[in-house]
């Protein structure tokens, strides 16, 4: 038995159809791909204007290079970054992180200003790295 001319027609049409979505599936993995590689990158550099030797972009990176060695810790907020310095031996070892900016939908611009709480933030970085509350310092 023979099929159609019509059954045909439809069978071709659903091939061309399954070619079509699975080109479509094959280019946004592809899509997907690139953008976990431009986000890495991004994520990677981020600071990296800000730093210089001795700089971390990575906060568990910075704890574990500064935990218990550090002498003095320093931190501030100036220019839209956080910076945390820490006098470890004779060399300053720098956590730098962008405060994350805000847009709205509409055509207004926001600008937030933050200010840190000197206690508190003495208090937390003391604790995550491990220096006696008094060598904290809020530079200025």
């Amino acid at each position: 038995m023979r099929p159609s001319k019509t059954l045909k027609a439809k069978g071709g049409q659903i091939e061309l159809l399954d070619l079509f979505i699975k080109a479509l599936e094959d280019h946004e993995k592809h899509l997907e791909e690139l953008s976990q590689r431009l986000e890495g990158a991004i994520r990677s550099t981020k600071g990296i204007a800000k730093r210089g030797s001795g700089s971390f972009s990575n906060w568990e990176s910075f704890v574990r290079k500064v935990r218990g060695k550090a002498r003095l810790v320093a931190y501030k907020v100036e220019d839209g970054m956080v910076t945390v310095s820490a006098l470890v031996g004779n060399t300053v070892r720098r956590y730098v992180e962008p405060i994350p900016a805000f847009r709205l939908d509409c055509p207004l611009e926001l600008k937030l200003e933050v200010s840190l709480d000197p206690e508190l933030s003495r208090a937390r970085l003391s604790e995550a790295l491990e220096v006696p509350e008094g060598n904290v310092i809020e530079a200025k």
